[in-house]
C-alpha cells in the first residue's frame, strides 16, 4: 500500500527515481495536532487514521468546484423542479377536492330534494289510504244495513207466514167450533122436541 503513495519519475538519465509525494503542510499540522498525546482527552485519531494516506487528500481545483457548483445547481433545480411538480399536483389535487366537495353538495342537496319529495308523497298516501278506508267503511255498512234490511224483511214474512197459519187454523178451529156448536143447537132442539 505505501508503494501506492509514492510517485515514479524518471530522471534525466532514464532512471526511474522513487520520490515521496508532497503533503500539503496543513494537513501535517493538522494530523500531527490531533496526533499530540497531550491532546487525546479533546481529540484523537482512532486506530484507522493512518498518515501515509494524508497524501490522498488533494485539494479542489477550479473544475472541481465548477462541478460541485454544477452538481449543486443542477440540485437545486432539480429540488425546484420536483416542488414546482409537487406546488402543480397540490393546486391539482385541490382543485380536485373542490370538485368533490361539489358533488358532494350536489348529491347532498338531491337527497334533500327526494327525503322532501317522499315526505310530502307519504302524506298524499296516507291521506289516499284514510279515504280509501273511510269508502271501504261505508260500503261494509251499507252492504250489512242492507243485511239487515233483509233479515228484517224475512222476520216480518215469517211472522206473517206464522200468523196467517194461525188465523187459518183458528178458523178452521172457529169453523169447527161454530159446526160443533151448530150440532149441539140441533141436539138441544131435539131433546126439547122430542
Amino acid at each position: 500500500m505505501a508503494m501506492n503513495n509514492i510517485s515514479q519519475f524518471s530522471g534525466s538519465d532514464g532512471a526511474i527515481v522513487l520520490h515521496k509525494p508532497r503533503i500539503p503542510p496543513f494537513l501535517t499540522k493538522t494530523y500531527e495536532m490531533v496526533d499530540d498525546p497531550n491532546t487525546n482527552s479533546i481529540i484523537s485519531w482512532s486506530l484507522t487514521g493512518k498518515k501515509y494516506l494524508l497524501s490522498n487528500i488533494k485539494r479542489r481545483n477550479q473544475n472541481q468546484k465548477i462541478q460541485e457548483h454544477c452538481y449543486q445547481e443542477n440540485y437545486y433545480n432539480g429540488v425546484e423542479t420536483e416542488l414546482r411538480s409537487q406546488r402543480d399536483f397540490n393546486v391539482t389535487l385541490m382543485s380536485e377536492i373542490e370538485k368533490m366537495k361539489e358533488k358532494q353538495d350536489d348529491l347532498a342537496n338531491g337527497i334533500a330534494s327526494l327525503r322532501e319529495y317522499l315526505e310530502k308523497s307519504d302524506a298524499k298516501f296516507r291521506k289516499l289510504l284514510c279515504f280509501l278506508a273511510k269508502g271501504i267503511k261505508q260500503v261494509v255498512m251499507q252492504q250489512a244495513m242492507k243485511k239487515d234490511e233483509q233479515t228484517k224483511k224475512r222476520k216480518v214474512e215469517d211472522i206473517a207466514e206464522i200468523c196467517k197459519n194461525l188465523v187459518e187454523k183458528k178458523m178452521d178451529a172457529l169453523v169447527a167450533i161454530k159446526q160443533v156448536h151448530e150440532i149441539m143447537q140441533k141436539i138441544e132442539i131435539e131433546k126439547k122436541s122430542g
